[in-house]
């Protein structure tokens, strides 16, 4: 018979008679499909989940035409009787005694030689000239092979004879090694043939006839005991008689039906396959244990109907069987084969009458090419009998070409059935309804929100979605299902869709107050207000936008990402309260309120580039942003300021607004001199093109605005602050030669200049005098001024000029009172005399001695 599947044609086969209680009841068992009604469904609709693998429900094994065996076996429990069994499978047909003797059986082998093992009574016929010669017991084996000359034709047949070493030697009888043959064994009861695996035993002879350029082996015996090797096979032999008995007379019809038939000048009439019936002989040993094929409770149905076969009228009908229909027969095309529903097939349970399989993406695919990628599966026809609408007819198969187009490839069930290797062409989905399908089916508000389903479930590049009244269900592995609906939607697919945006991440979710949202795959959003509409926001621009606090900071969208004018590759998306910027060199910002006024005010992106920051608060309630070309803007409450170039540089070096500069009090400003300047909370920074920007703060630049700042005569910095020579000071020196000088240590800061300070650095500056401890002063006499420094002093006066007091002679001048003492002040520096040093005074001089390191103040 012409059945198949993937355990062989019949289900118990798989476990042969001796397991067949097992199978009619843990099998079924095993079997049972437990479904949800909304998660789980059989359906003429697949959509092929992650795993490729596709669930499917199905009735009958087999074809379905003509008798059922679980169908006889169900009748036969209620009492019906071989001829009601099979008068309701073949309708209109009777039983007859009319069958031929003998039928000679096709074996399935190799086609290479006939191997039979010695037997009492073994021998060899030739068929052509009706010569039987006895073979002796001695050797291992016989065989009849093909005999070929020195050009390698074919010359007749031989035979062979095995001996102890294994080899083959030829065997002569009748005369001869060569006939024309065919030749036969035959003589015992069984004729054991080896095979590869194992050695069957069969009633009759083995014929070796020449198929082609191999050897058939041929079984010829009586039609008894060829069904002897049938019934057994087809049929268990536990199931009733009036089953059995009914089984055995399709097989014998089948078989006279195919003798019948057989091509002319074919030398057997039937094979012993499921492309047939299966035949097995009547022994089988495997490993030396013997197997008995043939069954008493089948050998007994074989002689009740001895020689009864089915005819319609007087042609004899091709009694096709099949393991179950599954509860409804099959169309076979003749007028006794009708389709009708079966009452018997199902009453005893199996997983033949209702079953469970898979099929996978992979099986399709493979069968059918030109499908590309399988995406879903759609039954379209059906014969309209049973259950889900009967046996498959059609089936449409939708997938995705390499090269991203759709493709539609319509299929027989029978097609599917042999790519999946199916038990029937009565199947159904058996698959979980899709995540989309489960969402909406389990969800009572979103099915009355989205309305009625428009159309079926469709596939994009890793994701679906299924359109419904008043809105979509997207899916993907990565982000579930999600709900796009209303003007987002419709500005979703305007811009391009999944394939653009990529697929929603989220479901609409509420925005701020009043409004929506939905964030997509591919950093992308969709925002949505009464005032604003719906606006697609993307990448760098949008993530910035979340993380400034989204419609509750720079508010909803205005509109969509629009060039920077004057700056290429840059873009800009405009909100209720700001914009947002982008380049690749400086990633996304903000801009708003006061800064985005000035910014623009003083030239916007053409002058002052994008932001490289957001707003950065800082104390005393000010903000600042820096620009790509070079500024920074700084708010304040008093206005806004405007800091660039090196003034710029300097101020952020020292921390920017949260540093000792601090605030700006004003936009950069010129100086008489040619410079820059800008005034900070904590200093001045002043630029020159010759010294660059020099910050004047703390001390040093405290005494430089009490010295009258950028209106004294100290003129403009001529370097940065920097460490005084020996390293016990700061210092800034200016275009006058004057110099602001600060100890370490010390909150205070000295200015040195005019008389004092050129003849200071006269004497050495730092590192002769040391540094100045007081500013220049007035002496108390009102005579002139003066000033300290670490290591002595240097007095100036009209009368007397300027003049140096240190060491030895500066402490016995300090000592009796200095410009206050007789001696006034200093009329020269110190001289050398003999023996030591000298300096006068307007009233006298002060000698210090070398040799006892004494001073001698002389009065005049």
């Amino acid at each position: 018979m012409s059945v198949s599947g993937k355990a062989g044609s019949r289900p118990w086969r798989r476990w042969g008679t001796a397991g067949l209680v097992m199978f009619l009841t843990t099998a079924a068992l095993a079997t049972t499909v437990v479904r949800s009604p909304e998660a789980q469904a059989a359906s003429d609709k697949a959509v092929v989940p992650a795993g490729g693998v596709i669930p499917l429900v199905g009735h009958g094994y087999g074809h379905g035409r003509g008798m059922s065996q679980y169908g006889a076996y169900g009748a036969a429990t209620t009492g019906a009787s071989a001829g009601q069994i099979l008068d309701f499978y073949y309708a209109g047909t009777t039983s007859q005694s009319n069958a031929p003797w003998g039928v000679k059986v096709r074996i399935t082998t190799s086609d290479g030689p006939l191997t039979v093992l010695p037997d009492a009574g073994l021998v060899v016929q030739d068929l052509k000239h009706g010569t039987t010669t006895g073979l002796p017991a001695g050797p291992a084996a016989w065989r009849i092979v093909r005999a070929y000359d020195s050009a390698g034709r074919s010359v007749g047949y031989g035979v062979h004879f095995q001996v102890a070493d294994g080899s083959w030697q030829a065997f002569t009888f009748a005369g001869r090694q060569i006939t024309e043959g065919p030749l036969q064994f035959s003589g015992p009861e069984i004729v054991r043939m080896f095979r590869p695996g194992d050695v069957r035993g069969f009633r009759g002879s083995l014929i070796g006839i020449a198929d082609g350029g191999g050897l058939a082996t041929v079984n010829a015996l009586s039609f008894q005991d060829y069904l002897r090797g049938v019934v057994p096979r087809e049929m268990p032999a536990s199931w009733p008689a009036a089953a059995l008995q009914a089984q055995s007379i399709a097989a014998r019809t089948y078989a006279l039906y195919k003798i019948e038939r057989k091509p002319a000048g074919q030398m057997w009439d039937i094979c012993d396959t499921t492309a047939c019936q299966v035949y097995g002989g009547a022994r089988t040993w495997v490993n030396g244990r013997l197997t008995l094929s043939e069954e008493p409770a089948t050998n007994a149905a074989i002689d009740a109907t001895n020689n009864v076969v089915r005819r319609s009228g007087a042609a004899t009908i091709n009694a096709e069987f099949s393991s179950s229909n599954g509860g409804w027969t099959a169309d076979g095309g003749t007028s006794y084969t009708l389709a009708r529903q079966d009452p018997w097939d199902g009453i005893v349970s199996s997983s033949a009458h209702r079953w469970s399989d898979t099929i996978t993406a992979g099986e399709l695919q493979a069968a059918f090419p030109a499908v590309g990628t399988l995406r879903s599966l759609e039954i379209t026809d059906r014969d309209g009998r049973g259950e889900w609408g009967g046996r498959v007819l059609k089936v449409v198969l939708r997938g995705v070409a390499s090269g991203g187009g759709a493709t539609a490839v319509t299929v027989t069930g029978n097609q599917i059935r042999s790519a999946g290797a199916l038990k029937s062409n009565w199947f159904s989905f058996d698959v979980p309804l899709s995540a989309i399908d489960a969402r909406y089916a389990s969800d009572a508000g979103l099915r009355q929100s989205l309305g009625a389903p428009v159309g079926g479930e469709r596939w994009g590049a890793g994701f679906s979605f299924r359109e419904y009244a008043n809105g979509r269900l997207y899916w993907s592995g990565a982000t579930d299902v999600r709900v796009v609906r209303g003007e987002i939607l419709r500005v979703f697919l305007a811009s391009g869709g999944a394939e653009v945006l990529g697929v929603p991440s989220t479901d609409e979710g509420q925005a701020g107050a009043g409004g929506a949202f939905n964030h997509f795959t591919r950093g992308t959003s969709i925002y949505w207000s009464p005032g604003t509409g719906a606006q697609v926001m993307r990448g760098a621009i949008r993530d910035r936008w979340l993380r400034t606090n989204a419609e509750w900071g720079l508010g909803y969208p205005t509109g969509g990402e629009v060039p920077v004018a004057g700056v290429a590759g840059a873009w800009k998306q405009t909100f209720q309260r700001g914009e947002v910027y982008w380049s690749e060199a400086t990633g996304a910002f903000d801009l708003r309120g006061g800064l985005a006024q000035a910014w623009a005010a003083a030239g916007g992106a053409s002058r002052l580039g994008l932001p490289t920051t957001g707003e950065v608060g800082v104390p005393g309630g000010a903000f600042t942003q820096d620009f790509s070309r070079g500024y920074t803007l700084v708010w304040t409450s008093s206005g806004t300021r405007l800091v660039l170039g090196g003034i710029r540089d300097v101020w952020l070096a020292r921390g920017g607004a949260r540093g000792v500069l601090g605030l700006p009090l004003h936009d950069e400003a010129p100086t008489s001199g040619g410079g820059w300047y800008v005034e900070f909370t904590g200093g001045t920074v002043v630029w020159t093109a010759s010294s660059g920007a020099v910050a004047l703060t703390g001390p040093i630049g405290a005494r430089w605005s009490a010295a009258g700042g950028l209106g004294s005569s100290l003129g403009l910095p001529v370097a940065v602050q920097r460490a005084t020579s020996d390293g016990r000071g700061q210092f800034v020196a200016f275009a006058s030669g004057a110099g602001i000088y600060q100890p370490n240590g010390s909150a205070q800061a000295f200015l040195v200049a005019g008389d004092i300070g050129r003849r200071w650095t006269a004497w050495g500056g730092v590192s002769g005098l040391g540094l100045p401890i007081i500013d220049e002063t007035r002496l108390g006499t009102g005579a002139g001024t003066f000033q300290v420094f670490a290591r002595g002093k240097v007095f100036s006066s009209a009368g007397t000029g300027v003049q140096v007091v240190y060491g030895a002679v500066g402490a016995a001048y300090d000592s009796v009172g200095a410009e206050w003492s007789r001696l006034g002040l200093p009329t020269s520096g110190e001289y050398a005399v003999p023996g030591g040093v000298r300096a006068d005074f307007q009233g006298g001089r002060i000698t210090w001695t070398a040799a006892t390191n004494t001073t001698t103040i002389t009065y005049t």
